[in-house]
C-alpha cells in the first residue's frame, strides 16, 4: 500500500519554503523594497537544463530488510522522475521513507535537497513500485546544470516503529564524471540575471556575521535574501560541510531586524552529508506565524521593550536576520552548541 503526501519536511534546501510552484517573483523591473535586485529586461536567456543523463536498471540497496532498484530516470514537464521499486525483504510490514523529519538526506550531485519525498506501507515479501521527483528549475536554482548522481535518504521502520534501517542510496547516471557537471554554485547561480528572469524572483545578496561558525564545522559560503512573486520573502544561505561527517545542522532563536520572532534551538533542521553542500532556508511569514515568542501577545505584554506583536516586524523592509546554528552527528549527538550568526541586507 502507498501512502503518498507532496509535502516535505522543510530541513535545509530552499524551494520548499516557498514552494516550487511559487518560484516565481515580481513582473520585470519591479523592485518589492530598496536595494532588492530587480530583474531586467535585457538579461540574457537561461541555460537548458541537461536532461542527457540517464541511468541502467541499478540495485541502489540489498539487505535483509530491503531491496531498492533504480529503474528508469525520466524527464518530463521540466521534471526528473526517479522510479524505483522497492522489496521487503522481511516477515512483517515495514514503512519505508524519504525526505522526512525523521531522515531528509536527499542530494543531487554534491548539493543536498528537499525534495524527492515518498513514503510505502510494503507488507512481508511484497515489492512496491514508486517514484521520487526533483524540480528541474530548483536544481538550476541550487547551480545543478545536469544529473551525475542522485542520492535517497531512506529510512525504514517496521510495525512497532522500530528502525530497521537508515543511510544514503545513490545511483549514478551516464553523466557522472563528466567534465563540468558541478562547476556552477548556489549563489553563482541566484545571482544570475537570466535565471531570476526565467523563475520570476529577486534578490540581495547578504554579508555574513559568524565569529564562532567554525566551531559548528559548517561553512557559509554566500547568503541572499530571495522574494517571490507572491511576496514571499525568505533569508536563503548555503551551507558546506567539509568534514568527513555527516552533520545535522540545527537554526533557532531567530530575530528579524532585531526583534525575537523565535527562541529555541531548534526552528528547523537539515542534514548535510560529509563533504557535500545545502541551502539553508527560512520563510520568514512562517517565522513570524509560528514563532513562538515575542508573536504571543500575553508573552510581549511581559516584555514592553520587545515588539507588539506581529506588526512590530516590518517584513517589507529586512535589513538583518539573526539566528543560531549548531551541529549533532548522525545519531543526535551533540557536535558542537549554538552559535551566532547575522546576515545584514
Amino acid at each position: 500500500m502507498m501512502k503518498r503526501n507532496r509535502s516535505c519536511v522543510l530541513a535545509l534546501c530552499v524551494a520548499a519554503a516557498l514552494g516550487t510552484a511559487s518560484l516565481g517573483g515580481c513582473s520585470v523591473g519591479e523592485a518589492l523594497h530598496e536595494g532588492v535586485t530587480a530583474v531586467a529586461e535585457s538579461a540574457s536567456k537561461a541555460a537548458r537544463f541537461d536532461v542527457s543523463g540517464t541511468i541502467e536498471q541499478t540495485t541502489m540497496l540489498d539487505n535483509d530488510v530491503l531491496t531498492v532498484v533504480a529503474e528508469s530516470l525520466e524527464y518530463r514537464n521540466d521534471v526528473a522522475y526517479l522510479k524505483l521499486s522497492l522489496t521487503n525483504n522481511t516477515e512483517g510490514t515495514i514503512d519505508v521513507t524519504a525526505c522526512t523529519g525523521g531522515y531528509d538526506a536527499n542530494y543531487v550531485n554534491d548539493c543536498m535537497l528537499s525534495e524527492g519525498y515518498f513514503s510505502c506501507e510494503i507488507p512481508a515479501g511484497e515489492t512496491a513500485e514508486d517514484e521520487v521527483d526533483f524540480s528541474l528549475q530548483e536544481l538550476q536554482l541550487y547551480g545543478i546544470q545536469k544529473i551525475s548522481v542522485l542520492g535517497l535518504g531512506l529510512r525504514v521502520v517496521d510495525e512497532e516503529y522500530d528502525e530497521l534501517f537508515k543511510d544514503m542510496v545513490e545511483v549514478k547516471t551516464s553523466l557522472y564524471g563528466s567534465e563540468g557537471v558541478d562547476s556552477s554554485t548556489f549563489a553563482g547561480s541566484i545571482d544570475s540575471p537570466a535565471l531570476a528572469e526565467k523563475l520570476e524572483y529577486e534578490f540581495k545578496a547578504a554579508s555574513t556575521t559568524a565569529p564562532d561558525l567554525a566551531e559548528t564545522d559548517i561553512e557559509i559560503p554566500a547568503a541572499f535574501l530571495f522574494i517571490n512573486k507572491d511576496g514571499d520573502i525568505a533569508v536563503m544561505a548555503e551551507l558546506r560541510n567539509n568534514t568527513e561527517e555527516t552533520l545535522r545542522v540545527q537554526v533557532g532563536n531567530i530575530t528579524i531586524n532585531g526583534l525575537a520572532a523565535y527562541e529555541g534551538e531548534s526552528w528547523s533542521g537539515g542534514t548535510v552529508a560529509a563533504g557535500k553542500r545545502g541551502v539553508m532556508s527560512l520563510r520568514l511569514s512562517s517565522v513570524v506565524e509560528y514563532g513562538d515568542l515575542l508573536f504571543d501577545s500575553s508573552k510581549a505584554a511581559e516584555d514592553a521593550d520587545s515588539t507588539e506583536g506581529k506588526e512590530g516586524v516590518d517584513l517589507s523592509n529586512v535589513k538583518e536576520i539573526g539566528m543560531t546554528i549548531s551541529t549533532k552527528d548522525a545519531n543526535g549527538n551533540t557536535i558542537s552548541d549554538p552559535v551566532d550568526v547575522a546576515f545584514a541586507f
